[in-house]
């Protein structure tokens, strides 16, 4: 059911992952999207350290007006790995949304050794206190519980996809493009025009137009999965 009270023009969102995961061209397409379209961009990149596969995100607030600062508030969280989802879950406001892998779901935060001893302590706590355990699956009911909303992501079956029809053997040599469906599911639920992120995908590629292509017609398979299927999600660009 379509909400009533739409919250146009004004989000802070967040997309995580791994150093050298391609957390900084998602935010860079997405910023640069949400841009073509008019709308004013603020971002904000931080990471944990400098080594590959620590963990690092970067927000991006988006206003129909100029702005200086980012916030402290999140409204969409965009996550293609587990830790991210451990990290950032409890921040997301309660008629926010979590883009998230479904196939992470079952992954167990100690499965994740980059996540500290005191945040893992912090987690452990939290989730115990809701008579939770210590899995995806379990942080996300507590932030539906809230009244998050949730948008789980085949993503290895889109990859899949995508390598059929370009006839690519191996899917790691596309493992990035999960980070352009996460852009492209935040795009979905927001009802944003597509063709603002394709121009900006073909920006980002421009030297590689093969690539940029290929990650258009990819990314689409994402915002189609949920473009129009989350009318209760309150926010859009």
């Amino acid at each position: 059911m379509m909400t009533k009270n739409l919250k146009v023009n004004e989000l802070s969102w967040i997309v995580g992952g791994a150093q050298g995961s391609g957390v900084d061209s998602s935010a860079t397409v997405f910023a640069r999207a949400a841009a073509s379209g008019g709308l004013h961009v603020y971002g904000k990149r931080e990471y944990y350290s400098n080594i590959m596969g620590e963990h690092s995100y970067f927000q991006v607030r988006v206003c129909g007006r100029p702005i200086r600062s980012h916030v402290d508030t999140l409204n969409l969280l965009a996550t293609f790995d587990a830790e991210t989802v451990f990290r950032h879950a409890r921040n997301v406001v309660d008629d926010g949304a979590i883009v998230y892998d479904s196939f992470l779901v079952g992954t167990k935060l100690d499965d994740v050794p980059t996540i500290e001893a005191r945040l893992r302590t912090d987690l452990q706590t939290y989730l115990v206190a809701r008579g939770l355990g210590f899995t995806i699956q379990d942080i996300l009911k507590s932030a539906a519980d809230r009244g998050v909303t949730l948008i789980p992501i085949p993503y290895t079956q889109l990859l899949t996809q995508v390598a059929d029809e370009n006839h690519i053997d191996q899917l790691s040599k596309i493992s990035r493009m999960v980070n352009m469906f996460a852009v492209a599911a935040s795009f979905g639920i927001l009802g944003y025009d597509y063709e603002m992120m394709a121009k900006a995908l073909r920006e980002v590629f421009r030297s590689k137009a093969e690539v940029a292509e290929m990650n258009v017609r990819g990314a689409r398979k994402a915002y189609d999965l949920v473009h129009g299927k989350f009318e209760g999600y309150p926010y859009r660009l």
